[in-house]
């Protein structure tokens, strides 16, 4: 095979190896990352999506050099799109009820920043986790002073 100009050295197949290479070694980099970002998103449905887009990508048989560029055009445009989903995760996402095992059989309660919504959750061993969510126009009416505490779980 010759070269289109004379004098021009042919194509070196070795490029092609070397390249692709550096294409995988970059792809490896931004799983790495991916993954790291995804451990810090507060919101499961977050972590859920980010964990199927980096299994699907990772998936992607990438034969050519082509598909391994555009993998990693993609996925390049996938991290800026996940660091702006944590970036931007609303302050609610850190008050989210996460039942620990150090608490069960007690009752934890938490208030909405307006004071209307009252809700009570208490971690059944073994079993759950029981909710008791409830709104009202104005929290002085005292509803919530009973919460679960008359109750043997």
């Amino acid at each position: 095979m010759a070269s289109a100009c004379p004098g021009s050295p042919l194509p070196d197949p070795r490029g092609d190896y070397q390249f692709a290479e550096i294409l995988d070694e970059e792809f490896a980099r931004y799983i790495e990352v991916a993954k790291g970002i995804m451990i810090k998103l507060k919101h499961p449905k977050d972590k859920e999506i980010c964990g199927r887009f980096i299994k699907q990508t990772l998936a992607l048989d990438a034969p050519s050099i082509e598909v391994k560029t555009n993998r990693n055009e993609f996925f390049k445009y996938f991290l800026k799109t996940l660091r702006t989903t944590y970036e931007t995760q609303p302050a609610a996402y850190d008050n989210w009820f996460r039942p620990r095992a150090d608490r069960a059989g007690k009752e934890e309660v938490f208030w909405s920043p307006d004071g209307r919504t009252y809700v009570a959750a208490k971690t059944i061993a073994n079993v759950g986790t029981l909710i008791y969510i409830a709104c009202a126009k104005s929290p002085e009416f005292g509803w919530q002073n009973c919460g679960f505490d008359n109750y043997e779980f």
